[in-house]
């Protein structure tokens, strides 16, 4: 498995800080979090690239596999909502690790749609190091929530339903 080629000119910054800024992975207002940024390739990509500083590792100068994970789930999350426009629920994710990533070291991890099948969709990422060795995969099984469902079944408060929207007016 190689690294996608994609074109960094292409990419448009999602802007997630709109809707979760408190969020571990991705809020910008946490400070013990990961604070990760997501791009899309206009086709099928979407990308974070992250440098993983000492407080998340596990033992030594390993990061923590956990924080692999919850970065793999982070990003194929926010694939399918920002690709099919709606809410998601993480059904499973299943991780494998190949090398080691140290502390301090630049990432980067790419996600995709591998399938949708009416309520559910089926994710793949890959996490690469600043030598672009394979690091981690991850695939994940995410349930789909239309904005309306999501709302009706309680998973998101009013205040979230507001950001959701604002959220996706300001990715038009």
């Amino acid at each position: 498995m190689s690294k996608p080629d994609i074109k960094t000119k292409n990419l448009k910054l999602i802007p997630t800080y709109l809707w979760s800024a408190e969020c571990f992975a991705c809020g910008t207002n946490n400070p013990c979090g990961l604070h990760m940024k997501f791009y899309y390739d206009g086709c099928k990509y979407l990308t974070s690239s992250l440098r993983l500083k000492e407080k998340f590792k596990g033992w030594d100068q390993l990061i923590h596999g956990g924080v692999i994970s919850v970065i793999f789930d982070e990003l194929m999350a926010w694939t399918i909502i920002y690709i099919t426009k709606n809410i998601m629920l993480t059904k499973s994710i299943t991780t494998n690790y190949y090398s080691k990533v140290v502390t301090n070291t630049k990432v980067e991890a790419f996600a995709w749609i591998e399938e949708i099948k009416s309520k559910e969709a089926i994710l793949k990422s890959e996490l690469y190091d600043d030598k672009d060795n394979l690091c981690a995969q991850a695939s994940g099984v995410y349930a789909i929530f239309p904005l309306k469902l999501a709302k009706k079944l309680h998973l998101m408060s009013e205040e979230s339903v507001i950001k959701f929207k604002n959220f996706f007016s300001a990715c038009q």
